[in-house]
């Protein structure tokens, strides 16, 4: 007889990771399944690459194993759109043209807890010409993925309300704009608590695998992250291929959104945070430059990056704000410049914890993963620009598959226990303050100086 296993699934936009636990809660494995991304256009991937190679890993899994229940975390902000090729998923970082008018639809993405930003599905949706608002689907990975899997249209509270689609006062999908624009309710996603089972595997669509298989639909990446290490700390980020940083709350302030997101994790609970375009993503484009990351950093003076590559959400929700480097002089070196990049990522991280320090009433550490942990340089930079320690856990790496296996569980009543181990704390010092808000100074002035050369 097969040994059972609960499954949690972190399907990202690199790769996909996965955590298994058997039937008494005990984590077992951890795993991980690099790809190489398909993609129609930077940022569109065709829906069928991320059901192929999900649907190759559960058959393998259940080749195994006994499937109890699994959980489908995915990289959150996404809308599927129907193509000549098939159905498209729209990814947080395609391109995207930002409306020269956003009032007709930013009151909608605020009531779902979104900034208006073109990060956002809704925003996509809403800033298209009428027209051609018919080729869009209501949801994205995570609800198509579900309906693939189970053969039901489902999703969770963060992944809804992350889509500006969604009412929070009402927990439920903004139905009079979506009926208004022509979508049919009844192939709304049904929006279930992340822990709650949505349907059955569907047997017949995975080698291997049993029709009494249950699946829940998990939280989004970064919420997921956060559960997973709630019993260590409510304030949490990462530093991957993008940057985020959130805190669990029961009453949060509507009237912060033009800073923040605010999600539904439930009817009881909700999360704050925000997200930034320019993590590890800005090293990649340094690295191909020459300007490799280093470990010791060195001192660099007047020189400042502001790394906006792909423009800047929290605080500025711009995608089209630009990079810029300060101070550049005849004898700036190679790896001042290396130094100023990691200076910029981390600086980046420290603006997101300053805004969000009124909602960590508990003092917690911020609990951080993701690949930019590794980097000595960017963590003593952090930690000496913020008022919170910096605690890094055993796993770290596998967080957001950790917090899905940990929903896999509480849906068929088996509690998962994570494996938190502290191995680094790290004090904050205040070592970097005075540089942060030199260069927190130079980004308003640069922020304010596009707006007004814009509009």
């Amino acid at each position: 007889m097969k040994e059972g296993r609960l499954v949690g699934l972190d399907i990202g936009t690199s790769g996909l990771k996965i955590t298994l636990a058997d039937d008494s809660g005990r984590i077992t494995d951890h795993l991980k399944y690099k790809y190489e991304l398909v993609e129609w256009a930077p940022g569109v991937v065709p829906l069928t690459f991320y059901f192929g190679i999900v649907q190759k890993v559960l058959s393998s899994l259940a080749q195994k194993y006994f499937l109890i229940s699994i959980s489908v975390s995915t990289q959150m902000y996404s809308i599927c759109r129907w193509t000549k090729d098939g159905i498209a998923v729209l990814q947080w970082n395609c391109i995207w043209p930002r409306a020269r008018e956003e009032s007709d639809f930013a009151k909608t993405l605020f009531q779902s807890g979104c900034p208006a930003d073109t990060l956002y599905g809704g925003y996509k949706l809403l800033s298209t010409p009428p027209g051609e608002r018919k080729d869009f689907l209501t949801y994205g990975l995570k609800e198509a993925l579900i309906e693939l899997l189970t053969g039901e249209l489902a999703t969770d509270y963060t992944t809804a309300s992350a889509s500006g689609l969604f009412k929070l006062a009402d927990m439920d999908w903004n139905r009079e704009i979506l009926e208004q624009n022509g979508f049919d309710p009844a192939r709304l996603a049904r929006v279930c608590r992340h822990n709650q089972p949505v349907g059955n595997l569907r047997g017949e669509a995975f080698a291997g695998a049993d029709a009494n298989t249950l699946v829940v639909p998990g939280l989004g990446d970064g919420p997921s992250a956060s559960y997973a290490c709630r019993d260590v700390s409510n304030f949490c980020g990462n530093i991957g291929t993008s940057m985020a940083c959130r805190v669990f709350t029961e009453s949060p302030d509507l009237s912060q959104a033009d800073k923040m997101w605010i999600y539904a994790v439930d009817p009881q609970t909700s999360i704050v945070g925000g997200i930034s375009s320019n993590s590890c993503t800005v090293f990649h484009w340094a690295n191909r430059l020459g300007f490799d990351t280093i470990d010791q950093l060195c001192e660099t003076g007047d020189l400042m990056l502001v790394p906006w590559i792909y423009g800047e959400r929290m605080p500025y929700w711009s995608s089209d704000l630009k990079g810029v480097l300060l101070g550049l002089m005849a004898d700036t070196t190679r790896e001042q410049i290396s130094c100023a990049a990691q200076k910029a990522v981390a600086f980046t991280m420290a603006a997101m914890v300053h805004c969000l320090n009124p909602f960590n009433n508990n003092g917690d550490p911020l609990v951080l993963a993701g690949g930019g942990t590794h980097s000595k340089g960017v963590l003593e930079v952090i930690a000496g620009s913020v008022q919170s320690d910096l605690a890094i856990l055993e796993d770290a790496d596998y967080l957001c598959s950790t917090g899905s296996v940990i929903s896999a569980g509480e849906g068929v009543g088996i509690q998962v226990q994570p494996k938190n181990k502290l191995t680094r704390l790290i004090h904050a010092d205040g070592s970097y303050l005075t540089e942060y808000t030199r260069w927190r100074a130079a980004c308003e002035a640069m922020s304010n100086f596009y707006h007004a050369k814009q509009f």
